[in-house]
């Protein structure tokens, strides 16, 4: 049995079983497990290496091309295993602190905000090439507004001429942000969920991170997020990627925007109810997701934890 569990291989390959499965679930009202599919690859990566995640990509990748056809593997391959695998091996990664002028007993482990620009990158680069593999998918704000209009009609609304085409519109301009937005924020809670199961199973050492001090983009991913923006107001194909990219890049500096709401709220005895407001609201009126953003570009900084070194 230990042979068995210590095999990263077989690990890898139970994972990336998995994760297929999962992101194979969209039958009936289990959509919502897609959601997780990343899970179980970062897990197998951050416990057992890189080589049980390369297994577990494989598995879940021929999977899908085997029941569902090579576009869908394709998706799982730039979604969930990319992803994953670079964020569970970055997460598992630690130098000794002598290489960078620090005491021999220490060890410095991959910062955080590397980790973020990974997950940010990998996204961007999903959202191009699925975009430029399977089409924009615009279809898809068409038969949103088309729903959404026939909604308001049945409750007797009265809709102004021409509602449903300037809804499409609008929301083809925002698909594009709002899909890589999503999904980076998607893998991070995976991660994080991650993080703590492989910890407690005492499959990972890498000491407890503190997200609201830690959780920052790098100043080196500014240059993408503005080039991406400055793009996005191109016409046709170049801004609808350029937004994307924007988008999942937004989505990091957003979160580390909440992450310095939490670290500067532990300052006061209000702290639950100041979080509390600040989510409802950005539920209720999603456009106040841009101050974050806007507060995140303003606070890059690269915090690498520490713990000591084991005797050898």
């Amino acid at each position: 049995m230990k042979t068995i569990l210590a095999n990263p291989h077989l690990i890898g390959a139970l994972a990336g079983l998995t994760s297929a499965l999962v992101a194979a679930s969209p039958v009936g009202g289990m959509a919502f497990l897609t959601l997780l599919s990343p899970f179980p690859l970062l897990v197998a990566t951050l416990g057992y290496g890189v080589s049980a995640g390369l297994s577990g990509s494989a598995v879940a990748i021929a999977g899908i091309a085997v029941v569902s056809g090579l576009q869908p593997a394709l998706g799982i391959a730039l979604l969930v295993c990319v992803p994953s695998v670079l964020a569970g091996s970055l997460g598992a990664l630690a130098r000794p602190a002598s290489e960078l002028g620090g005491p021999d007993e220490t060890l410095v482990w991959f910062p955080m905000a590397d980790i973020l620009l990974a997950i940010c990158g990998s996204a961007a680069v999903a959202f191009v090439a699925l975009s430029l593999v399977d089409g924009l998918g615009l279809e898809l704000a068409d038969d949103v507004a088309a729903v959404l209009a026939e909604s308001y009609r049945q409750g007797d609304v009265a809709l102004p001429d021409g509602f449903e085409g300037q809804l499409a519109a609008l929301l083809r301009n925002i698909l594009p942000i709002v899909q890589p937005f999503g999904w980076v924020l998607v893998l991070l809670a995976n991660f994080y969920i991650a993080l703590q199961v492989a910890r407690r199973a005492g499959l990972l050492v890498r000491p407890k991170d503190d997200w609201p001090t830690s959780l920052r983009l790098p100043r080196i991913a500014l240059a993408p997020f503005l080039v991406a923006l400055l793009a996005s107001f191109a016409p046709g194909l170049a801004g609808y990627l350029a937004a994307g990219v924007a988008g999942a890049f937004g989505a990091g500096f957003a979160v580390g925007g909440f992450a310095m709401l939490h670290e500067w709220s532990r300052q006061t005895s209000a702290r639950f109810f100041i979080l509390f407001g600040t989510y409802v609201a950005v539920l209720l009126f999603a456009p106040l997701l841009a101050g974050f953003v806007i507060a995140g570009l303003f606070d890059t900084k690269r915090a690498s934890p520490l713990s000591p070194r084991p005797v050898e």
